[in-house]
C-alpha cells in the first residue's frame, strides 16, 4: 500500500529550497537554477542540497 503524501510535509521539505531561506549564494544559485516541478531537478536538488546534511545524523537524533 503506498501512501498518499501530506501536503504539509511537502510544503515544508520545499521550504528547504526558498531563495529567500539562505544566506549562501552558491546554494541559492543552485535552487534558482532548478524547476522544482520538474522531478528530475528536484531529485537533484534533494541530492545535492538535502542528502548531504540528512547523512550527518546520528541515529539517536
Amino acid at each position: 500500500m503506498k501512501l498518499k503524501p501530506n501536503l504539509s510535509i511537502i510544503q515544508s521539505l520545499l521550504f528547504t529550497y526558498c531563495i529567500e531561506n539562505t544566506r549562501n549564494s552558491q546554494r541559492e544559485e543552485i535552487i534558482a537554477s532548478k524547476n522544482i516541478n520538474k522531478p528530475k531537478d528536484l531529485m537533484e536538488l534533494f541530492d545535492a542540497l538535502t542528502k548531504p546534511e540528512f547523512y550527518t545524523y546520528t541515529p539517536e537524533e
